[in-house]
């Protein structure tokens, strides 16, 4: 992430992430989670608000709620 942060020379306001395990500790509501110290300091040091995107449904049936 950081290559790309220096290549871009920019930093976007908010980061959004698939559900990472690889940075996430605890998953809490909604969208809140409790990201590792690493990431978090990432977070701090390029100053922009990591958001998790909300875990998708599975496809819904093609005869669900047909009579």
């Amino acid at each position: 992430m950081t290559t790309g942060l220096h290549l871009f020379s920019a930093v976007a306001r908010e980061v959004w992430c698939d559900n990472l395990k690889t940075i996430e500790t605890v998953i809490l509501r909604g969208r809140e989670r409790v990201l590792n110290v690493n990431d978090e300091y990432l977070a701090s040091h390029y100053r922009f608000n990591p958001r998790a995107c909300m875990p998708a449904r599975g496809p819904r049936s093609r005869t669900q709620g047909r009579s």
